[in-house]
C-alpha cells in the first residue's frame, strides 16, 4: 500500500471560513479569499506542503484581545510553514502594522510562532469586563510587539507607546 502524496493544488479565491476550527485557539472569525498554488507531497501521516497564497480581503479577530485586523496580502509556505515579510495589516479605523514572521509547526502539530508586529497608532485591545474582568478597555499603540511561543506558552515582548483614545481598567 502506497500511502504517498504527490499533489499540486490551485486556489482560485478559496473561502478561509471553514479554517476557522483550526486556528480556535489564536483567531475566531477568520474572513477571506485564497488564491494560489501549493504542493502537497510526503505522506498521509506526514504531508509536506509548499506554495505561495494570496490572501484576499482577509480579516480576523485575535480571541484575548477582541481587535480584529483585516489585510490582502502573500504568503509562502514552506515544508508547513507559513513566512509573512513586511505584510500590511489594517485595523477598523484603517491604522497600520507591518507583520514579520513564521508560523512554525510538526506536521500541523506542536504549532511554534515568532512574529514581529511595527505599529503605528494601532488598535490593539478592545476588550469590554464581561470579556476578561481582571483588564480591559481600548488601547491604541505605536511601537514594537515581538510574540513568540505555543499557543500555551506565548512570550510577549512589548516596547511601545499608547496613543490618544487609549482606555485601559485594571481591576
Amino acid at each position: 500500500l502506497n500511502n504517498g502524496l504527490d499533489f499540486n493544488v490551485k486556489l482560485d479565491k478559496l473561502r478561509l471560513d471553514p479554517f476557522n476550527p483550526f486556528l480556535a485557539k489564536l483567531v475566531e472569525n477568520l474572513r477571506g479569499m485564497a488564491s494560489g498554488e501549493v504542493s502537497i507531497d510526503g505522506t498521509i501521516d506526514k504531508p509536506v506542503v509548499n506554495g505561495e497564497i494570496n490572501l484576499q480581503k482577509a480579516a480576523f479577530t485575535i480571541k484575548y484581545l477582541q481587535s480584529r485586523y483585516n489585510f490582502s496580502e502573500r504568503i509562502k509556505i514552506i515544508n508547513n510553514n507559513i513566512y509573512f515579510r513586511d505584510m500590511r495589516v489594517f485595523d477598523g479605523y484603517g491604522n497600520k502594522a507591518f507583520i514579520n514572521g513564521s508560523l512554525r509547526n510538526s506536521y500541523f502539530r506542536d504549532l511554534q510562532f515568532d512574529i514581529a508586529i511595527q505599529a503605528e497608532d494601532l488598535l490593539f485591545l478592545n476588550t469590554k469586563s464581561t470579556d476578561n474582568k481582571l483588564f480591559y478597555g481600548t488601547a491604541f499603540a505605536t511601537g514594537l510587539v515581538n510574540i513568540s511561543g505555543s499557543p500555551s506558552n506565548v512570550d510577549l515582548k512589548i516596547s511601545a507607546k499608547t496613543e490618544k483614545n487609549t482606555v485601559f481598567n485594571l481591576n
